[in-house]
């Protein structure tokens, strides 16, 4: 059996499921998601996924930890293994390129969305260029992370946004954030392009806890996509509907020794 240790917010939860759900398929064994050491509230209960939660009281098999923050592709630490438990968040599509259209069929809600999100999409599907522009602030700019994801994005956003106004004729840009309020106030790089700030948060600040998959949809009926270093607003690119543009960071690190494999 594979054994996931689910772990962080949501976009972090996903790749471990979709890590586990590949090997499982590859290795023709069971798998199930290890809740015991989660340090947020499992958050994929409106998937449509496989969706077997486990509390372990020892590792299963062989624990292997994912280097390098997750982001590179190592297949020599987990292929061919068939007892196993995942740490960390293994986040490389490269793990499930092979089962992408499950992953994407699995990825989609048990049910309807609320009013107010269905309204949201409405207004997204209008426009035949909508363009999804997520910010992550919060808790990048914590002690904690600040020093390992506060990678400065400001001329990469103004680069991505010229990029995507060279190629679309009238592009609509729907700006994401965890810090609504503050996007609103000081994120002016679109001022001259229709913009509407997405902001479905009674509180206005951070995705409101327990409805993180609607704004994740949302982002995912955008047709291009402008992505800061998040695993939140990557699944919300891969995701998407049909094909068009997809900017991500070069840097996903404030230290360079780490880049995105994604």
């Amino acid at each position: 059996m594979i054994i996931s240790q689910i772990n962080g917010r949501l976009g972090n939860q996903l790749f471990q499921y979709a890590i586990a759900r590949a090997l499982s398929n590859r290795q023709s064994v069971d798998f199930a998601m290890d809740i015991s050491v989660a340090n947020f509230p499992y958050a994929m209960s409106p998937y449509n996924i496989v969706d077997h939660r486990v509390h372990m009281l020892k590792v299963h098999g062989e624990l292997v930890w994912e280097p390098d923050h997750g982001y590179k592709y190592n297949p020599t630490l987990v292929e061919g293994k068939k007892n196993l438990t995942l740490g960390g968040s293994w986040q490389s599509w490269k793990y499930f390129e092979d089962i992408k259209d499950i992953i994407k069929s699995e990825f989609t809600l048990r049910e309807p969305v609320g009013v107010e999100t269905k309204a949201m999409e409405a207004r997204i599907l209008e426009p035949s260029d909508s363009v999804c522009l997520s910010i992550r602030r919060g808790d990048y700019l914590s002690p904690q992370w600040a020093s390992i994801l506060a990678v400065p994005l400001d001329k990469y956003y103004q680069e991505a946004i010229a990029h995507v106004r060279n190629r679309l004729k009238e592009p609509h840009f729907f700006i994401f954030s965890d810090e609504p309020r503050w996007a609103k106030n000081n994120f002016h790089y679109t001022q001259d392009c229709p913009t509407t700030f997405v902001d479905l948060n009674e509180q206005g600040s951070g995705y409101k806890m327990g409805r993180e998959h609607e704004d994740l949809f949302l982002m995912s009926q955008c047709k291009h996509h402008i992505i800061p270093n998040s695993s939140f607003s990557w699944w919300g690119s891969y995701l998407r509907r049909g094909q068009g543009i997809a900017i991500a960071p070069s840097r996903w690190f404030v230290n360079c020794k780490y880049q995105i494999a994604l």
